[in-house]
C-alpha cells in the first residue's frame, strides 16, 4: 500500500488518478482488484491547538489517499510491475515530499515524511531524552542522530 497526504481535493488530480487506474485495468485485468481509498477526517479539533505545541506535522492535509494495488498473477509478472509503477507515480505529481500519516507509511520513506522537516529534530531530542534505550521503536522509528533506531 502506497499513501499520501493531500491538501486538496482537486477534480483534475483525481480524474487524473482514475484515469491511470482505468488505463491499468484495461492494460492488465487481473490487476482489477486495486483500490485507491480517500478518507477524509475533520481537522478542527487538531487545527484549534497551536502548532509548536505539538508533533503531529500533517495539519493542512485535507485527506489521505491509499494505492493499494492487487494482481491475480506473480509478483513479477507484468500486471505486478505495471500497478506497483502505477502506485509509486500517482503520488508524486504535486508533492515534493510525501507527507504521510504514519501509520499509513509502508516504510520506504524519509522520516521526514512521517513527522515533518521541522518536527523531526525535536521529536529526535525528546527521543534521546525519554527513551535512550530505544524501547518504542515498532513502526517507523524516529532517527536519533545517524542512526535509524529499529
Amino acid at each position: 500500500m502506497y499513501s499520501v497526504g493531500t491538501k486538496n481535493l482537486s477534480s483534475p488530480d483525481y480524474i487524473g488518478a482514475f484515469a491511470k487506474y482505468d488505463q491499468l485495468f484495461a492494460d492488465h485485468p487481473d490487476t482489477r482488484l486495486s483500490t485507491f481509498e480517500i478518507e477524509v477526517f475533520p481537522t478542527q479539533a487538531v487545527v484549534a491547538v497551536a502548532y509548536d505545541s505539538t508533533a503531529y506535522p500533517w495539519r493542512d492535509i485535507e485527506a489521505q489517499v491509499m494505492i493499494q494495488m492487487s494482481f491475480t498473477g506473480r509478483p513479477t509478472s507484468p500486471g505486478a510491475n505495471a500497478a506497483n509503477k502505477v502506485a509509486q507515480e500517482l503520488p508524486q505529481p504535486s508533492a515534493k515530499l510525501r507527507e504521510i500519516y504514519v501509520s499509513y507509511a509502508p516504510g520506504d520513506e524519509d522520516p521526514a515524511a512521517w513527522y515533518g522537516k521541522d518536527k523531526l529534530p525535536r521529536l529526535i531530542e525528546l527521543k534521546k531524552k525519554w527513551d535512550p534505550k530505544d524501547i518504542f521503536r515498532y513502526d517507523n522509528p524516529c532517527r536519533c542522530g545517524h542512526v535509524l533506531v529499529h
